[in-house]
This record gives structure tokens, sequence and C-alpha cells, in this order.
């Protein structure tokens, strides 16, 4: 199992990957692991793009760990996310990747029916 490999398996995050990797430096000063795998892994890890996941709260580990193993099955092993806590999205989530940006929060579907929320409102304060 390439060094990658052993890292993605237990990491979720970019961020994750990138601190398991310099704890891996130690290693590759202990000549446990080559230079030239440590270089050729760190820069693989660099090019991965995540998936920026943006929640109005932290989610239980065990949830990101469902969430990644289905991203994985599904679009490949060399998958990570980035976690980002926004509060304003009240409830759902929102989604960034390769520079496309998807909403599905409850924030966003208020959002889009906020004039007939607003008529359905009216009728009860006429």
């Amino acid at each position: 199992m390439s060094l990658v490999s052993q890292i993605l398996t237990t990491c979720l995050t970019k961020s994750a990957a990138l601190r398991e990797l310099s704890s891996v430096e130690d290693q590759v000063r202990a000549r446990k692991v080559s230079r030239e795998d440590f270089d050729k892994a760190r820069e693989e890890i660099k090019t991965i793009e995540p998936l920026y996941l943006y929640l109005p709260a932290q989610v239980p580990e065990e949830n990101l760990q469902s969430i990644v193993g289905k991203l994985r099955r599904d679009y490949g092993d060399r998958f990570l996310i980035e976690i980002k806590i926004d509060p304003a999205l009240l409830g759902g989530c929102a989604l960034s990747y390769k520079g496309i940006y998807k909403d599905y929060s409850l924030k966003a579907k208020l959002e889009k029916n906020r004039e007939a929320l607003k008529k359905e409102f009216d009728k009860f304060l006429i």
C-alpha cells in the first residue's frame, strides 16, 4: 500500500492528511520511509482538490466517515473534504467543488420561496 493510500485510509480532510504527512516526516528522518516516497506523497496530497462541505454545526466523526466513505465509493479513493461551519445555513448543507457551489441548506430554500412564504404569512395577518 502506498504512503498516500495509507494516509487517505485514516484521514477524511485534506488538512488532516497534510498533518499526518508531516508526522511521517519523522519516519523519513529515521529512514523508515524514503525521502522519495515522502516527497511523492506530499505532492500527490497537495494536488487533491477537496470538496468543501459547509454545515450549520459540527457533526459527529462517524457521520463524516460515512459521508467520505460514500464519496470515495462513488468518485474514487483519492477524495478528501474540508469542513466549514456556517451557522447561517440553519440546516442542511452547501457544497463547493472545483469552483462549483451548490446550496442545499434550509436558508437557501427559505430565500428561494421567500415571496410565496410571505404571501402565506400575510393571509394570517390580514
